[in-house]
């Protein structure tokens, strides 16, 4: 059993700017831990920082198992759908611990909360996206989008090795290899409304309500961002993870794509943070990734399998 955690994300070589980030976060805070970025793709890499372990899920998953999940998803789908087999390849390897963030998050402090958690007993920590009602006054997200995007965010979730972890990961990934869509019709958005089930189903996953894990554009309106000295708080607490979904550094004076709800005043705290990601990402390798082309998967006759036949060929597994 390896002692120390286990902290991955996944993403594409093109978004290898923000995990290379991510990656340095972390390993301020956590020096002793393993920290993978696990790939979709493979081929040119640009230049990456020494302590970063790279691992490619093409190769972990059988050849027929990779075709049958790229047929099936698109490349946010994909991400999220082979979550749980990285969780569970991590354990098979003798890890006690496994914390996955995504890869759009900066770390300001040591996640001791939830590993104090884990240590205690619990086999799983889930952090929900609000922990209070939004206001009802057609801004962007309300409750019925979150409603609809899942109770817990699948940006963090940590892990401990054990029975429930063991039976609740092999669940998930049994519907992930086919149902990890975002489709409203079918109630379903990647990975995270089958989440919803983790505290039901395992008694020992727990809720971590610090204001300060996974702030972001979903909860910021309820939690008061403050830069006290040189420390991020959030409500009064420390700031642990700031989670940048929907974030583009080209345009640093927006929050995020998804949301209409948050207004930043020049010279605040928040518009101060987000510049300093900005800069951040600028100076990784944000750029050079940010070329690299996922690789499309294709037919044998050389055509792209675009969202239009994946559509196609989800209608022909549902008529059988």
């Amino acid at each position: 059993m390896n002692s120390k955690p286990v902290f991955f994300t996944i993403c594409a070589r093109n978004y290898l700017g923000f995990a290379t980030t991510l990656g340095a976060s972390l390993k301020q805070h956590h020096r002793d831990a393993e920290i993978v970025v696990w790939l979709l793709d493979e081929g040119e890499l640009p230049k990456l920082p020494d302590d970063l372990v790279i691992r490619f899920i093409p190769r972990m998953v059988e050849a027929e198992e990779w075709i049958e999940l790229s047929l099936n998803f698109n490349i946010r789908e994909l991400a999220t759908a082979v979550k749980p087999l990285c969780f569970l390849k991590h354990l098979e390897e003798g890890a006690r611990r496994v914390i996955y963030i995504d890869p759009d998050i900066l770390v300001f402090r040591p996640l001791n909360e939830a590993l104090e958690m884990l240590e205690q007993g619990a086999q799983g920590v889930l952090t929900p996206h609000i922990m209070q009602p939004l206001p009802r006054d057609g801004e962007q997200p309300d409750d019925l989008e979150l409603l609809g995007a899942g109770v817990f965010n699948l940006g963090f979730l940590a892990v401990a090795a054990g029975p429930e972890t063991d039976r609740f990961l092999k669940w998930w990934a049994s519907w992930l290899r086919t149902h990890c869509f975002e489709d409203k019709s079918t109630g379903t958005f990647t990975d995270q409304k089958w989440v919803n089930f983790a505290p039901v189903f395992c008694p020992s996953y727990v809720i971590l309500r610090h204001p300060g894990y996974n702030l972001a554009y979903w909860n910021l309106p309820q939690r008061e961002l403050e830069l006290c000295g040189d420390e991020w708080q959030a409500d009064g607490q420390p700031l642990v993870f700031f989670h940048f979904s929907g974030f583009d550094p080209s345009a640093p004076e927006i929050l995020s794509k998804h949301q209409t709800r948050v207004i930043i005043a020049r010279g605040s705290p928040l518009a101060r943070l987000l510049q300093l990601y900005a800069n951040k990402l600028r100076g990784s390798c944000y750029d050079e990734a940010l070329r690299l082309r996922f690789p499309p998967l294709r037919f044998a006759n050389g055509i792209e399998v675009d969202d239009f036949c994946r559509a196609i060929y989800r209608e022909a597994r549902a008529n059988g």
